[in-house]
């Protein structure tokens, strides 16, 4: 989930450590730079495209002791002073950078290497790219923003174009995950239009 601008540090301002404890309730809470913001929950098409590229990445780096891939209720540290706790859609960090899972019963206080991000509807072009710059900034390896109006994943590497991968692409995780590939229309499209198409072209 996307949204979640960048700001001005407040007036008054929460640490996330302070945030581990504060209590509220069931909402979804980002800190952004000491702030304290509420995040809409998801709708069921940003709920089921991200668990289609969770299990798709989850298993391959799990099979191959890759690394962990976390889920969207995962708080990760990404700044400190004034502090920002973001909780991407879905991140995976590489083994050789990983604190023992006995010790993260808090935040997760390390950068992700990867992070998929998926645009809701109500998310501006502003906001967006905000949170990209912000995910690059902190040395975020790789940005993926999938986007189910376009059907498209967009993907930011640091010091490189971004590019727009299509429908018919496959994405590829580079030396990040070695050998992971998916294509694209296979995560923003349900089954039952994959299964269309298939037996679509199969007819021709």
């Amino acid at each position: 989930m996307v949204t979640a601008t960048i700001v001005q540090q407040p007036t008054f301002t929460l640490t996330a450590t302070e945030f581990e404890a504060t209590p509220v309730g069931n909402g979804h809470f980002e800190l952004v730079a000491g702030e304290l913001i509420e995040m809409a929950a998801a709708g069921g098409q940003h709920g089921a495209l991200g668990v289609r590229f969770i299990v798709r990445l989850g298993a391959f780096v799990e099979d191959r002791g890759l690394g962990t891939v976390y889920g969207p209720d995962t708080g990760f540290v990404m700044q400190e002073n004034p502090d920002t706790v973001l909780v991407p859609d879905v991140a995976f960090v590489r083994a050789s950078r990983l604190i023992p899972e006995v010790e993260q019963t808090g935040f997760v206080r390390v950068i992700p290497d990867l992070v998929f991000e998926i645009v809701s509807p109500d998310d501006t072009r502003r906001e967006v790219a905000s949170k990209v710059a912000f995910y690059l900034a902190v040395c975020v390896k790789l940005i993926i923003v999938a986007d189910p109006k376009t059907m498209t994943f967009v993907v930011h590497r640091p010091g490189e174009p971004s590019h727009i991968l299509k429908e018919e692409d496959v994405f590829t995780a580079g030396d990040l995950v070695p050998g992971f590939s998916v294509r694209v229309g296979d995560i923003m499209r349900p089954r039952s239009d994959r299964a269309a198409r298939l037996d679509t072209e199969s007819g021709e």
